[in-house]
């Protein structure tokens, strides 16, 4: 925090706000931008945000972006929205020192641009929003957020449980009725444990120099990402997987979309079926 004055800028309440979020040290982390204190993670080891949070820059058309999604409502709700390279030079920023004129990240890279995160401002606590309101948020984001505006967004994987029908009637399909469409998420035997390689490799591999693997990277506004998958906790039961009570909802949904399978212009559900891209004008 005390390195990014823009966001004290943009968001005066972040500072009051960080003492809700029950860990001494991830406030400190927070405000001090020192993630070497919180030790023993799932992550801690391979994370640094010098190299894995970067600047945004303008996205392009070449490249594919989608959204993936953790469903919550007492708990929050996550959405992110990423873009793989498909290998090709892109041009930085002229505002963006730390990063060079031209920016080469190997195909498949996943890069985190953007996020919605419905949370009541306290620590793990969800704001309570209707699945048609939701649908209604993402849907202006992709209208008016400038990382998004003129891109083609297609629907990615989401949390299983939307899918369940109540009344004949599931949250997908509500979502769906209001405009957003989503890909079952790969939620089976062993996905946990998988997910959670997958993130550390993608981590690994962008510490390397040269980079030679894809990897994954964080645009610096994705502040919840920042803010909650760091810090994640191993299980005390099961140390290869993270803490299932820690506030793991951003986790969620990357790891949904580091295990979608992609198919041509869309994605595989999790029974193998095709889905039908469908894209968003932004």
């Amino acid at each position: 925090m005390e390195d990014n004055p823009t966001l004290m800028e943009s968001d005066p309440d972040y500072e009051s706000r960080l003492e809700g979020l029950g860990s001494p040290d991830l406030v400190r982390a927070m405000r001090k931008g020192d993630w070497n204190i919180v030790s023993g993670g799932a992550l801690d080891d391979l994370w640094d945000p010098a190299i894995h949070v970067i600047p945004g820059f303008e996205i392009p058309p070449t490249w594919r972006v989608d959204r993936s999604f953790d469903w919550g409502s007492s708990k929050p709700f996550s959405v992110g929205w990423w873009a793989r390279s498909d290998g090709l030079p892109v041009a930085a920023r002229d505002d963006t020192p730390r990063l060079s004129d031209q920016l080469v990240f190997p195909a498949g890279t996943l890069i985190r641009i953007h996020e919605l995160y419905g949370w009541s401002g306290r620590a793990d606590e969800g704001c309570r929003a209707p699945s048609s309101e939701i649908a209604r948020r993402i849907l202006e984001q992709e209208r008016t957020a400038a990382v998004l505006k003129n891109l083609h967004v297609l629907p990615g994987p989401a949390d299983t449980n939307i899918y369940q029908e109540n009344d004949g009637k599931s949250i997908a399909d509500k979502m769906a009725k209001a405009g957003v469409r989503w890909v079952p998420a790969i939620k089976g035997p062993g996905s946990r444990k998988t997910g959670l390689e997958l993130l550390r490799e993608r981590l690994k591999a962008g510490l390397a120099r040269p980079m030679e693997e894809p990897g994954l990277f964080v645009f610096e506004g994705c502040r919840h990402f920042i803010r909650t998958v760091p810090v994640l906790p191993r299980s005390e039961s099961d140390p290869e997987d993270v803490e299932t009570k820690a506030e793991d909802h951003v986790y969620d949904e990357t790891r949904y979309r580091l295990l979608a399978k992609e198919s041509g212009g869309g994605f595989l559900g999790e029974s193998g079926e095709g889905v039908e891209a469908l894209f968003d004008e932004g």
